[in-house]
């Protein structure tokens, strides 16, 4: 009885705040002709046959595609809270302009399977999915399956940075691993993000060896591994003077991104409550009368504006200050390995029951 008593507020507590969740958010009814198409909200799909109802939409405009092979219908939607809306689709084939674009330079696209140059680039397409492939030098290839309407439509793409790890490994027969992965080519290139790695090269003839490998950012790190030469086992051409420095440096890069990001979503969410705060008060003008929950609507946006106003600006100083840490890492780093003047040779050691480095520093 007591557990009774126990469970018969929970459920009450539960039913009122779905009863909240539901009165905040928003529906849409889809009809669709032909009926059975897919529908996509926002790029998700949230419904597999037409006729159906989408239901807990946030409040604000959606972007609404029903597709049904390469028959499609697209529409924006402004739903508001409590409502529901009705979208009826009528299916029809088209070709719209697709532009494709990137964060990085010479990134080529390849859409099903076809070349079509460095982006950006614009291209008619079908409406339906198709498969899009990014790829460039230094960045790591991204694949989206893309869905496309009857509307012209811009895709901004951000990718990657990454740098190459250039191998020459001898002997050939050598078993070699990057990170546990296993490289099975002695002459190899290879993409990664840029970070810390570690090669291990093991040979049943000769002592077993592991080595860092830093990689950055549109570099190349270049390595030349002969386990059966010690003077000539080991170089790489990429990395800073020494572990002080290149903690600095990716510190201090890692924080501007992280505040170039912050800074972007800003920006973003500053312009969204523009836009909704522009909107109310264009209706609320045309109105010609005083409404004091549209007037508290519209002082609400404004303080949420202000607010990611200042947030913006501030991650910009930051951002500003990393990149000055990061070139001043890099400025002292230089200095400090012209003023050393002294080469490291990396080499196996003899002892078979180790693996790892030896260095002598020759002048």
């Amino acid at each position: 009885m007591k557990g009774f008593f126990l469970v018969v507020p929970l459920i009450v507590w539960m039913a009122f705040l779905d009863s909240a969740s539901a009165q905040s958010n928003g529906s849409i009814k889809v009809v669709s002709k032909p009926a059975g198409a897919a529908v996509y909200v926002d790029d998700v799909v949230r419904c597999k046959t037409t006729p159906c109802k989408v239901t807990k939409l946030s409040e604000g405009r959606h972007h609404i595609v029903v597709v049904k092979g390469t028959l499609v219908d697209e529409a924006f939607v402004d739903v508001r809270a409590g409502k529901v809306h009705q979208f009826q689709a009528v299916l029809k084939r088209a070709n719209p302009e697709i532009e494709i674009s990137s964060n990085k330079k010479g990134v080529r696209v390849t859409i099903d399977g076809k070349d079509h140059g460095i982006a950006p680039v614009k291209v008619n397409l079908k409406s339906g999915f198709h498969k899009l492939v990014l790829d460039g030098r230094f960045v790591i290839s991204r694949q989206e399956r893309i869905l496309v309407g009857r509307e012209n439509r811009t895709l901004a793409l951000v990718l990657q940075p990454s740098g190459i790890i250039q191998g020459k490994i001898e002997p050939c027969k050598s078993k070699i691993t990057l990170d546990a992965e296993v490289i099975n080519e002695c002459d190899f290139s290879v993409k990664r993000v840029p970070g810390r790695y570690q090669i291990a090269v093991k040979h049943p003839d000769f002592p077993a060896l592991l080595q860092p490998v830093v990689v950055r950012a549109g570099k190349i790190s270049r390595l030349e591994i002969d386990l059966s030469k010690p003077g000539k086992t080991g170089s790489q051409k990429s990395l800073l003077f020494d572990r002080k420095h290149d903690a600095w440096f990716w510190s201090s890069v890692s924080i501007g991104a992280a505040a170039v990001i912050a800074a972007s979503t800003s920006v973003g969410m500053f312009w969204t409550l523009k836009s909704d705060a522009d909107r109310k008060y264009e209706t609320y003008k045309a109105s010609n009368s005083r409404d004091i929950q549209t007037e508290s609507e519209i002082l609400s946006l404004s303080g949420r504006m202000r607010k990611w106003e200042i947030a913006g600006w501030v991650m910009l100083g930051v951002g500003l200050v990393a990149g000055t840490s990061a070139g001043l890492s890099w400025y002292f780093s230089e200095k400090q390995k012209k003023a050393a003047g002294a080469k490291v040779a990396v080499y196996p050691l003899y002892d078979q029951t180790m693996a790892g480095l030896g260095a002598t520093v020759l002048y």
